[in-house]
């Protein structure tokens, strides 16, 4: 009985997947060049946990998707103000939380401020020592938002993420903000050596959900299609192997988020923040 269950109920969803594909060709796709969530590999393929979070949204909804690496300030500003358009691994905040219809959680992180071991040794600093030294983020991101609501000064403000890395590499700038879990991909892209690196602060009131999301205004039947579909992978495990593929099984957020959302209608799509 319930396999019988199971199977009406995707072909139902099958069938309304290509009824609201139709309405919508060819969905635009917002994000920054961030390995190991979404970056181009040399031979100019994209590739990473989002991307292939994306391709399985692809085939359960039966649509298609075009996506577009750009700043990280672009893509903010482009799917604030497109209709229909999708931003991919952007970090659900309660600043944010008005501006966009929320998919789902694709991973959690947490991050560290980080710097050179040959500046900093095995020093750990307190909060009120990180805020002596320069910082170096992506502009409006939101680690740039953390710093400025704890009145950071000596901060510089780039146009991607990867420069801030670079930036301390070449001792420029004092600290950058990463999670652990990000470091291996993003330094090895940039042929850097992750071992002149070292954590000197981690950010404990700060975990970062990484998510896909909507364009405020876009089509209510075109959201609820992402998000049940959403719901689905996470269901059948698929996106807990795409985690472990991409090295970042340990940092999932989706058990422990339904969980605390057990009594809420379509938890997957509800706030990611605890």
């Amino acid at each position: 009985m319930r396999n019988i269950r199971t199977s009406l109920i995707f072909i139902a969803f099958s069938l309304y997947s290509h009824y609201v594909s139709a309405q919508h060709k060819d969905i635009l796709v917002y994000a920054e060049q961030l390995a190991p969530f979404q970056f181009q590999e040399n031979d100019g393929k994209l590739t990473g946990l989002a991307i292939d979070v994306l391709n399985e949204l692809n085939r359960t909804t039966v649509t298609s998707t075009s996506v577009q690496l750009v700043s990280w300030a672009r893509a903010y500003k482009e799917v604030l103000e497109t209709p229909n358009s999708m931003i991919i691994s952007i970090a659900r905040t309660a600043k944010r939380e008005n501006k966009f219809q929320w998919i789902g959680c694709i991973v959690k992180t947490s991050p560290s401020f980080w710097g050179l071991k040959s500046q900093f040794k095995n020093a750990q600093l307190t909060f009120e020592e990180i805020k002596q030294y320069s910082v170096a983020v992506s502009r409006n991101s939101n680690d740039d938002n953390y710093l400025k609501k704890h009145n950071f000064h000596h901060v510089y403000r780039l146009v991607y993420e990867e420069k801030a890395i670079e930036m301390v590499f070449k001792e420029r700038v004092d600290l950058f903000i990463a999670s652990k879990a990000t470091l291996p991909s993003v330094t090895s892209s940039l042929t850097l050596d992750i071992d002149d690196i070292i954590a000197v602060h981690q950010i404990k009131d700060r975990p970062t959900y990484i998510n896909f999301a909507f364009n405020k205004d876009s089509s209510p039947e075109l959201v609820k299609l992402y998000q049940n579909a959403f719901a689905m992978i996470v269901k059948s495990g698929k996106l807990q192997k795409l985690q472990k593929k991409w090295g970042l099984v340990n940092t999932n957020a989706t058990s422990q988020y339904q969980a605390e959302n057990a009594n809420r209608t379509n938890s997957l799509a509800h706030h990611c923040e605890t």
